[in-house]
């Protein structure tokens, strides 16, 4: 995992603090903004070498007792195969590319065609069905990503790593990556604002729940980026 920075703690800080105030409306001068599709962020694109991460979820097996557990994979590409990070209750394991298609371990093979299934003396993880919307998070997660946040109407990502931040406005029709310039905590308001020429991002602690699915996030997030005002829900990944 990489090391936390400044933002990273201002965030987690952010999230830790309690009580509850009106909050005044923010006052952002913004630029219009130039909005030329730029390079992703470097986080985005510094595991080149390994699928995504995915997440399952799977019926589990130890000496005749049936439960269900989830399955968290990491492989390298599927076109040069050569490990796969497991996460599981029972800790993380590495397991190396096998010839038959799978990976191993001393007590560990995964399999994961024509299905998922991890055999080991730990247990045996077997009919194992992606949860997608799980696996997006779990990616960003492990690709250092610090804070996540989504939108809908039209759908948004914003990901913030260090003093970068990576966005996917518009149904993912326009990428942007800006550097955060200037961040301003008001802890009274349980607020921080981050600030980039013509961008800002506003991160409150308050339950948000996403219009779309439903679920409930820790913070609310808002982005201003040129004449365009974005409104959902995210947290912090680390």
């Amino acid at each position: 995992m990489q090391h936390l920075g400044s933002i990273s703690c201002l965030i987690l800080t952010l999230l830790s603090l309690g009580g509850c105030h009106s909050i005044p409306p923010l006052q952002v001068n913004v630029l219009q903004a130039d909005v030329s599709p730029l390079a992703p962020v470097l986080a985005n694109n510094a595991r080149t070498s390994a699928e995504p991460t995915k997440v399952f979820d799977c019926e589990f097996e130890l000496l005749k007792e049936h439960s269900e557990q989830r399955l968290i994979i990491q492989a390298s590409r599927a076109d040069k195969p050569e490990f796969a990070w497991v996460f599981v209750d029972s800790g993380t394991f590495k397991l190396n590319y096998a010839n038959d298609g799978s990976f191993e371990s001393e007590g560990y093979k995964l399999t994961l065609s024509p299905s998922v299934s991890l055999e080991s003396h730990a247990g045996h993880w077997f009919n194992c069905v992606e949860d997608s919307y799980a696996s997006v998070w779990e990616d960003a997660k492990l690709r250092g990503v610090d804070y996540r946040g989504t939108g809908n109407e039209p759908a948004w990502i914003v990901e913030m790593t260090g003093q970068r931040v990576f966005l996917k406005l518009d149904y993912g029709r326009l990428i942007l990556e800006r550097m955060i310039e200037k961040t301003t905590t008001m802890t009274q308001y349980k607020k921080t604002v981050f600030k980039a020429s013509d961008m800002a991002i506003e991160i409150t602690t308050a339950q948000c729940r996403d219009t779309m699915r439903g679920d409930l996030f820790e913070s609310e997030v808002r982005l201003w980026i040129g004449d365009q005002q974005y409104f959902g829900c995210g947290k912090a990944l680390h």
